[in-house]
């Protein structure tokens, strides 16, 4: 069939591309050939993109909550001072809600409050894990603030930041700052 000018080619040509004679200008009025232009060329084209500009709230809503997306585990690997169930319970996130309503700064920021924390970030794991990336300070000292009765202690981060108080039961070997008051630590922040 390839090569040949048969009627046989000539119909395949014409169920493939219409019955448009390459050679002459086709008939009819100009009016009849616009419309015949927008049924074959742009209709085509611009259905589907209507059918996903409207069907787009519908799905997304449908996706949004479809049980596959809902949070099964929480990750929060504790290699530190806070335990993972404070972590969770800091962090806000519900298991079994959807993992698209976690807003990862959101979070971030709830788990930046612990005094231990030093950095925090959220990822989601898809399709039903949350994980929750938690730093926490190394102390490298305690520092005491002179008050009025009862000196307060806290640890010192490296970069001279007091982060958390110390507890009657915490490890307290570290070295020792003193000869500070609550007004010098205010005027430093």
């Amino acid at each position: 069939m390839a090569g040949t000018r048969s009627a046989s080619r000539r119909s395949l040509v014409k169920r493939l591309f219409g019955p448009k004679n390459r050679h002459r200008e086709p008939q009819g009025p100009p009016v009849v050939r616009r419309l015949a232009w927008v049924l074959r060329w742009v209709v085509p084209t611009l259905v589907p993109v209507v059918l996903v500009v409207v069907g787009w709230s519908w799905g997304r809503a449908r996706v949004y909550q479809h049980p596959y997306f809902g949070i099964r585990e929480i990750v929060a690997p504790s290699h530190g001072r806070i335990p993972a169930d404070v972590l969770r319970s800091t962090a806000g996130v519900a298991l079994h809600s959807s993992i698209w309503e976690v807003d990862g700064d959101v979070v971030a920021a709830r788990l930046r409050t612990l005094p231990w924390v030093r950095t925090a970030g959220v990822r989601r794991s898809f399709p039903g894990r949350v994980i929750l990336d938690v730093r926490e300070y190394r102390p490298v000292a305690i520092l005491q603030v002179d008050d009025a009765e009862t000196p307060a202690f806290y640890y010192v981060a490296r970069s001279g930041r007091p982060f958390a108080r110390v507890e009657p039961d915490d490890v307290q070997d570290l070295p020792y700052i003193s000869g500070l008051a609550t007004a010098d630590l205010e005027a430093t922040a």
